[in-house]
């Protein structure tokens, strides 16, 4: 009777350290378990600050994006602008030319005129020297008086 009470003693301590052990293993894996869902809680906070910083990074970068469109617009205008001005420079002074062009011309065919007209004037006075020496002098240094005008005329109309 003693032997069986020695073995069913035995079979019983058996018996409870393995229910002990069952225990402890159930408690560490409760343990992990919790561990486990406090991590995933953790990631699923991770993950959430993470896309609300993406958001807020996104919203921030469409608002620089939308600062440098408008500066760049402004910029764009106010060349354009400046362009438009220049070219009406452009054309005022091509007009100027133009019409300083004309008036060259014009003063120029004017003064050939009378120079070929005093040219004429010498020929016959120079056929006739006898009769006519003060109307020579006089018709040549009209001609360089003319010829001065005309040099004048050009610089001025070159500027």
């Amino acid at each position: 009777v003693q032997f069986k009470y020695d073995t069913l003693s035995n079979i019983i301590n058996d018996v409870c350290g393995v229910l002990q052990e069952i225990s402890r293993t159930v408690g560490m894996v409760m343990v992990e378990k919790e561990k486990t869902q406090q991590v995933k809680i953790m990631s699923k906070a991770h993950i959430h600050q993470a896309e609300e910083q993406t958001k807020q990074v996104r919203i921030q970068e469409k608002e620089a994006t939308k600062r440098i469109c408008i500066q760049y617009e402004t910029e764009i205008k106010k060349a354009e602008l400046h362009m438009q001005e220049e070219l009406a420079k452009l054309k005022y002074e091509k007009e100027l030319f133009i019409s300083n062009e004309r008036r060259f011309d014009k003063e120029l065919k004017d003064f050939s005129a009378v120079i070929n007209n005093i040219i004429e004037q010498n020929r016959y006075y120079m056929q006739n020297m006898d009769l006519y020496p003060e109307a020579l002098q006089k018709n040549n240094e009209e001609l360089v008086k003319l010829v001065s005008k005309m040099v004048d005329l050009y610089i001025l109309s070159s500027k």
